[in-house]
């Protein structure tokens, strides 16, 4: 068995968590049930509430607390479901063709992201010395070049891998 709780061995079995909060929103979602109307019609108010209670959480705690990840799953989870499924959005990001055209890079960006990162912190390690503001490094530099990077990534990724791939599907229908 993996051990969940063990925070310096991250393993795919400890995603499990995660895909488990998703798939419980897939299936209400699905049946429709009580939580699935309740979610559904929330107000403006209490959604902007959820938002901002969640960005602030994300941005003030470690990911490698248990608490925060299961936290950032039911936060992302609420996201996903309320762009879906609310009726009193405060904002739709469907709405906006150059976002939602970051869809079809989604799987690029979840594929690469990590590698991203890990390029991204270690350049800002190298470098941090001669800044000499790490936290202009951790709050501004490092979120601003990963993803970045990882924009790139994900549209050489889609461009080069995916849609070649895609293409095929036509051939087999």
């Amino acid at each position: 068995l993996i051990d969940f709780f063990d925070l310096n061995y991250i393993h795919t079995m400890g995603s499990m968590v995660d895909l488990s909060i998703g798939a419980f929103i897939a299936v209400i979602s699905f049946d429709k049930t009580k939580l699935y109307t309740f979610l559904s019609k929330l107000n403006k108010s209490t959604i902007t509430l959820i938002y901002i209670l969640g960005f602030i959480h994300l941005y003030t705690y470690t990911l490698h607390n248990v608490g925060h990840r299961i936290f950032i799953s039911l936060f992302m989870t609420f996201v996903i479901f309320e762009q879906c499924f609310a009726e009193n959005s405060v904002f739709k990001m469907g709405r906006f063709s150059k976002i939602s055209y970051l869809g079809t890079l989604t799987y690029g960006f979840y594929l690469l992201h990590t590698i991203c990162n890990f390029i991204v912190y270690n350049f800002l390690l190298t470098i941090r010395s001669k800044i000499g503001m790490p936290i202009v490094s951790d709050l501004l530099l490092q979120p601003i070049l990963c993803f970045s990077l990882t924009l790139i990534a994900g549209y050489l990724s889609y461009k080069y891998f995916e849609k070649p791939f895609l293409n095929l599907k036509s051939k087999f229908a």
